[in-house]
C-alpha cells in the first residue's frame, strides 16, 4: 500500500497541486472500477506517466480537502505505466484504495 501511495503521489503531484486549497496533502479514497490496456480504452484519461500503457478508472469516494476534480461519485481515469508498479498486490476491481497526494 505504501508503494502505491508513493508512486501515485509523485505521478499526480503536478496535476492536482493547483487544485488543492491551502493544505499539505490531499487524501484520495477511490474504488477501482477497471484497469485496461490504454489502446483498448476510449475516453479521456489523465496522463500520470511518461510512458502510459494502461487506463486505470476509479470512482472517487472522498477527497480531503475537497477538490473540483475529485468530487464524491466522480469517475476519473488515469493513464499509468504499469499496475504492477503501482500496487503491491494484484489490484482488485471493486476494492477501495487510499492515496495521499502532496500539495505544493
Amino acid at each position: 500500500m505504501v508503494r502505491s501511495i508513493a508512486i501515485l503521489a509523485l505521478s499526480l503531484f503536478a496535476w492536482v497541486s493547483v487544485q488543492a486549497q491551502n493544505s499539505d496533502e490531499i487524501q484520495l479514497r477511490a474504488k477501482l472500477k477497471a484497469i485496461v490496456m490504454l489502446s483498448h480504452f476510449s475516453g479521456q484519461a489523465v496522463p500520470v506517466d511518461l510512458d502510459p500503457r494502461f487506463a486505470m478508472t476509479l470512482r472517487v469516494e472522498s477527497a480531503t480537502p475537497s477538490i473540483d476534480r475529485f468530487r464524491e461519485g466522480d469517475i476519473v481515469t488515469f493513464a499509468i505505466h504499469s499496475p504492477s508498479l503501482l500496487f503491491l498486490e494484484t489490484p482488485k476491481k471493486g476494492q477501495t484504495y487510499e492515496f495521499v497526494i502532496p500539495d505544493g
